[in-house]
């Protein structure tokens, strides 16, 4: 028995607490491994700084692509692509990712 002779209850154990305000979450294609293959280091830091103007400038240029793609018009549809979600982020809307995808195969 894990509980002792004089112990009526099991022992309270700590939750971790998560700070929501300062959680990140990043996003990126996960590629899937051959067998025997191992996986390089990405040298992505948890600990960088969100550059928010930065941020702001990719959405603008991606902004600009989609509408020159659909006759100067951005689709009703659109949003933006989102590698790192925070506190800074608009995080109303669910990121876009792919499940399981398929490489494409065939030689070139």
């Amino acid at each position: 028995s894990v509980l002792g002779e004089n112990e009526s209850c099991p022992p309270q154990l700590p939750l971790p607490y998560i700070n929501s305000s300062a959680t990140r979450v990043y996003l990126g294609h996960e590629r899937r491994l051959a067998e025997g293959e191992k996986q390089a280091a990405t040298h992505v830091s948890l600990d960088q700084e969100y550059d928010q103007d930065l941020s702001v400038l990719w959405c603008q240029l991606e902004e600009q692509l989609a509408a020159s793609a659909n006759q100067g018009v951005l689709p009703t549809n659109f949003q933006p692509t989102q590698c790192c979600l925070n506190s800074q982020t608009d995080n109303l809307h669910h990121p876009l990712a792919v499940v399981e995808g398929k490489g494409q195969s065939g030689s070139h």
